[in-house]
């Protein structure tokens, strides 16, 4: 078989890079607003800022090639975020007072996409510094995750707090569960992802559970798949990531979470980061009202 000539540059192929512009600043915290061509971004205000000013929020527009800086007052560095159901943007959490801008770590803010406008909302009820943010089906939103103050080992937080948009300045609280707190060392950016029957998988570090987000109740615990990888944290500094795989009628929407890298020590040691890398298949047992799980690394 005569496989076609393709040319190493063409960017139908390969695709490629093009640069549009230089930007405001380093973007730390980066998404796209919804339903439009515009990203929010947020940063810290010691960060290396290509137009030289302290601003730590903006947002970057596609279809005009501009940034713009936004005035903002408290700490949105190492906070969480999500969109709303409406196609705001959310954003909790946060760093402590510092470089002219105030205490952010129990914030709970709102990018409009209609105003283009970034206000705080409403306080949680305890600061969060590397939390986890979660559109729910229902439009509520889970923020799960962080320490009480930068660093680790300051102190974690056992209850999660929901954000509903019919209520927003007042927010539910809920217990993390005891193995969630007492198995994960620092609860940093837990990796959450709403599966198709609405419970949540959340999982940390070398622990993992799929739970009811509304009622704080554990409905499976995920097997001991971290022995794979064992001893492997995904904490800063060399975090670990993860990712849903595409729901798909051909396999019945069955979900499939993949998990990258990480390190076999936590927190400021020097260590080596981990190449593993595990695939899970997360199967709903709607008689037994469990879940099962097929996998491979």
């Amino acid at each position: 078989m005569i496989l076609p000539f393709v040319p190493d540059n063409d960017p139908d192929i390969i695709g490629q890079w093009l640069l549009k512009a230089i930007g405001n600043v380093v973007a730390v915290h980066l998404l796209q607003v919804p339903g439009t061509e515009k990203f929010f971004f947020m940063e810290r205000p010691s960060g290396r800022h290509p137009d030289g000013s302290t601003s730590i929020a903006g947002y970057y527009d596609y279809q005009t090639n501009k940034f713009k800086n936004i005035g903002y007052t408290d700490s949105v560095f190492c906070a969480g975020h999500t969109v709303t159901q409406d196609g705001h943007v959310l954003v909790v959490g946060g760093h402590i007072a510092k470089s002219g801008y105030g205490d952010g770590l129990k914030a709970v803010r709102v990018f409009s996409r209609k105003t283009l406008s970034f206000h705080r909302i409403a306080n949680m009820t305890y600061p969060r510094w590397y939390p986890t943010a979660t559109l729910l089906p229902s439009g509520m939103v889970t923020i799960m995750g962080g320490t009480v103050l930068p660093g680790a080992g300051t102190g974690k937080n056992p209850i999660y707090e929901i954000w509903d948009p019919a209520n927003p300045t007042q927010l539910m609280r809920r217990n993390q569960s005891a193995a969630m707190v007492a198995r994960t060392n620092d609860i940093y950016y837990p990796n959450t992802y709403v599966l198709p029957t609405g419970h949540l998988l959340l999982s940390c570090n070398r622990y993992g559970e799929i739970m009811d987000p509304m009622a704080a109740k554990v409905i499976t615990a995920m097997p001991s798949w971290m022995a794979v990888a064992k001893g492997v944290f995904t904490e800063y500094p060399f975090t670990g990531t993860s990712a849903m795989l595409s729901l798909k009628p051909e396999n019945n929407y069955t979900p499939e979470v993949v998990y990258f890298g990480g390190q076999f020590s936590y927190g400021w040691i020097n260590t080596t980061a981990s190449r593993a890398a595990l695939r899970i298949k997360i199967h709903w047992d709607e008689a037994a009202g469990n879940y099962t799980f097929g996998g491979e690394s």
